[in-house]
């Protein structure tokens, strides 16, 4: 449940989301009937020193109501200066809220989509996890709906600036075929990306799909496709995507990684390069990407930092962990 697993800081206070409540319908063989999810969350801002609440919003309606009652937010927010910036859906409406970050005072709020019912936070479990949080860049917003819209608002001028329909990963099949009857993607499968947050690089604009792939590269002045990716062209089990200086993405599956150009799409290695199974973010340093991996053998695991060299996909070794103060290195294996 990536919504309820994020969090978020401007430096001052943490930001998290709360109370979202179960996923799906839950039988309750004692009453003898199914308690249906919530169609609200609570929006809450943490002193880290204390770990007392400075302000909330959200959570139920009723007499002591507070401000944004019935609303669900979709995910941790974007913090701008003293700004935080959230999306939230209430009513079956995807907004985009300006927030002061200090006080919890709603600034401004700007309607983005009307969401189907089918794909509302009362009826679709997966839209409900995703954890959706807008991306800033060159005073454009990236707002990610989970229904197969992306927004882009201008934050300066207050507007809509582009809206983008994208196929979900649910509705196109391993080489990009739209199908006739597309299905909500199962949450309680550990499939897709970790996370599904818009990645700005320049101009270009790259949307993953929280739940499955696929993964598309848009123009972030007027939100054109450029490129997108299906599973096949995509490590197996795609999760981790990041892009370096050099404008090269890479991409990391479930035991293997791949760069791309961010120009075209099109991949830098000759083939994907082998890695033990990823167990988190990796970073990149001078030119070499750091993944933490796991080995796992009978009654045994075994926790590496595996190294690829981002120009040519070469296995540079894993760094293993020891007693000493300086690090053991594995025995450099074959370029695959």
């Amino acid at each position: 449940d990536a919504n309820a697993g994020r969090l978020s800081t401007n430096g001052e206070l943490v930001f998290a989301i709360e109370d979202s409540g179960a996923a799906q319908a839950i039988d309750d063989p004692e009453a003898k009937t199914q308690l249906a999810p919530s169609t609200s969350n609570r929006l809450a801002a943490y002193e880290p020193a204390t770990g007392r609440i400075r302000w909330e919003l959200g959570g139920g309606e009723g007499e002591s109501a507070l401000v944004e009652a019935g609303t669900f937010f979709l995910g941790a927010p974007l913090p701008v200066g003293n700004s935080l910036y959230v999306l939230a859906e209430t009513d079956a409406v995807v907004r985009l809220l300006e927030i002061d970050a200090l006080n919890g005072d709603v600034r401004w709020s700007q309607p983005l989509i009307e969401v189907a019912r089918v794909w509302s936070i009362a009826e679709n479990a997966g839209r409900r996890l995703m954890g959706l949080s807008p991306s800033l860049s060159q005073g454009t917003l990236i707002c990610p709906t989970g229904t197969g819209f992306v927004v882009a608002v201008d934050v300066v001028r207050r507007r809509l600036r582009w809206i983008e329909d994208l196929p979900l990963a649910s509705m196109v099949d391993a080489d990009g075929l739209i199908q006739m009857k597309p299905a909500p993607v199962d949450p309680s499968k550990d499939t897709g990306w970790v996370d599904g947050t818009p990645v700005i690089a320049g101009s270009s604009v790259l949307i993953p799909r929280p739940g499955g792939h696929p993964i598309y590269c848009l123009s972030l002045k007027d939100g054109s496709r450029q490129w997108a990716l299906y599973a096949r062209k995509l490590p197996p089990n795609a999760r981790w995507l990041a892009v370096d200086d050099r404008q090269r993405l890479l991409i990391v599956g479930e035991r293997s990684a791949q760069a791309y150009d961010m120009a075209t799409g099109a991949p830098l290695w000759k083939r994907p390069s082998s890695l033990p199974t990823p167990c988190g973010s990796g970073l990149i340093m001078a030119g070499t990407l750091y993944v933490p991996t796991r080995e796992v053998a009978i009654g045994k695991t075994r926790g590496l930092i595996s190294r690829l060299d981002i120009a040519t996909g070469e296995n540079l070794g894993d760094i293993l962990p020891t007693s000493d103060s300086e690090p053991a290195v594995a025995e450099t294996p074959e370029t695959p």
